[in-house]
């Protein structure tokens, strides 16, 4: 704004929006998180709702350009949860490695689909079998601006809880993160 003086200085006006930086192009190339949720699990004869902890790690896959706005990206995680059931009460610890693949790349966020294999320790409910090995699908929402992600998680063990039992479970997610980008 000139302010109409003549010979004077440009006058800044207070009132101006800044500009804000656009968002990332593309998602970051390491992400490390922690993830909050709640977890249903169940299996024949039994069902149990309790909370999920988790640590995850995304780094993108080294056979893609880092500045793709679909890319595909490995992930480790581990996780602590309540699972079984009345009959059979589990603590459970566990691992899993897998991969994922950003499917949509609208302007607010991510939305990535991913599999992964799962190895886990069984506490208490000592009908149960000590370790299991399973298989999870994931469905990840990152958010461009904010250190944000809300999840799905789908698990199936793929070994038995107790003889005859294969537990499934569900587990929804709210997570934050801290996020490298690579070069563009």
């Amino acid at each position: 704004i000139d302010g109409n003086a003549v010979g004077g200085p440009p006058i800044a006006d207070p009132l101006a929006v800044a500009r804000e930086a656009p968002p990332p192009a593309h998602p970051a190339a390491l992400r490390a998180g922690v993830r909050l949720g709640a977890i249903a699990a169940s299996h024949p004869g039994g069902s149990r709702l309790g909370p999920s902890f988790a640590v995850e790690l995304h780094v993108a896959a080294p056979w893609q350009d880092a500045a793709a706005t679909h890319p595909w990206g490995l992930v480790a995680r581990f996780d602590a949860s309540e699972r079984g059931g009345a009959d059979v009460p589990i603590d459970a610890i566990g691992a899993s490695a897998g991969v994922d693949k950003v499917i949509a790349a609208p302007p607010a966020a991510w939305l990535a689909l991913g599999v992964a294999l799962r190895g886990e320790a069984r506490l208490g409910g000592m009908t149960a079998d000590r370790f299991g090995l399973g298989a999870a699908a994931t469905l990840e929402l990152a958010l461009r601006r904010l250190p944000i992600t809300v999840g799905a998680r789908f698990e199936q063990d793929l070994t038995e809880l107790a003889p005859g039992l294969r537990e499934h479970a569900i587990v929804i997610e709210l997570g934050g993160e801290l996020r490298a980008y690579g070069s563009k």
